[in-house]
């Protein structure tokens, strides 16, 4: 009797060990994150404090698209992002893919119409204001902290079960791209990029644009001129650090773009040569700026040959 119970008893300890393990992440590792079966649910996601649906793509004929606008804290800031999808999302595995817009403060808010072509191409698609534009307190960084907004897009995208798991697609356009390029740096999560038009050294840009450009846009927001803080400079400049990106990245630029000027393009494609990075440059006579062709078709290749892991 008593080799039954002592029998008994470690079978208890082994169910009871078992629970704990369940219940507990292991020391040093994250818990998993609650999953959510439905866009519906975001709010059951720690940190989005609203959720509203978008009808702004009917107006569009994109009613194939699903638009949600929330509201999420971070870093003691409340924002508004958007995620978009094809309506048939619950039924069949999508990627996600993160969309960082261009622009500025309120000169560069985020339509939330903008990431319904990207959805429309096999996507779910998060995208967030900057901090500073629509939000309670805050204030944009043009690349300094405001990049934990991006990545708090990619934290929120591993509570969707209805997504194709193991990491996400980026692509960013403009001020977009740059931030691209920073996350990138940061977060191994995601799984390949896009950057359209992108600076990768602030401070050839502060001299290359006009003293509007430097004294409303960089000098308020980077905190200084290069020659006052070179290092939040350098720290916005993905040139500088090419070497930290493992990220396989499609560059794509205007040959006559008079923004930000085409050697950003191909200057960092040079550095990711030598440290032996999976890269692709693509320069377009004739384009500025802006495209004026559909470029998704190439982002989508890009992504189609760098698929998303199966394990989260």
């Amino acid at each position: 009797m008593r080799k039954v119970l002592g029998l008994f008893g470690v079978l208890l300890v082994l169910v009871v060990s078992v629970s704990c393990a369940v219940d507990e992440a292991a020391p040093g590792r994250p818990m998993p994150a609650p999953m959510i079966s439905s866009l519906d649910e975001l709010a059951d996601i720690d940190g989005v404090t609203e959720i509203t649906g978008n009808p702004a793509f009917e107006q569009q004929e994109l009613g194939h698209i699903l638009c949600y606008e929330f509201l999420y804290e971070n870093d003691g800031f409340e924002i508004y992002a958007y995620v978009t999808a094809p309506d048939d999302y619950m039924e069949k595995t999508y990627p996600v893919l993160v969309y960082n817009f261009g622009g500025n403060a309120a000169m560069g808010k985020f339509a939330p119409t903008s990431p319904g072509a990207l959805a429309d191409k096999g996507y779910i698609v998060l995208a967030t204001q900057y901090r500073g534009v629509g939000v309670v307190g805050g204030r944009d960084g043009y690349g300094g902290e405001d990049i934990n907004d991006i990545i708090k897009m990619i934290d929120l995208s591993e509570h969707f079960a209805f997504a194709q798991p193991g990491g996400v697609y980026m692509v960013g356009h403009s001020r977009g791209g740059s931030v691209t390029y920073s996350a990138c740096r940061r977060d191994d999560r995601i799984a390949a990029a896009a950057v359209i038009a992108g600076y990768t050294d602030l401070a050839a840009a502060y001299y290359e644009r006009d003293a509007v450009m430097q004294n409303k846009v960089l000098i308020p927001y980077v905190g200084g001129s290069p020659e006052k803080v070179p290092e939040e400079y350098e720290k916005r400049s993905a040139v500088k650090w090419a070497d930290e990106i493992d990220v396989p990245l499609l560059i794509m630029h205007g040959a006559d773009d008079d923004r930000v000027l085409v050697h950003h393009a191909t200057d960092m494609a040079e550095k990711l040569e030598e440290y032996g990075k999976d890269y692709k440059l693509l320069v377009y006579e004739g384009e500025g700026h802006s495209f004026t062709f559909d470029y998704r078709g190439e982002v989508k290749s890009w992504f189609d040959a760098h698929p998303i892991g199966s394990g989260r």
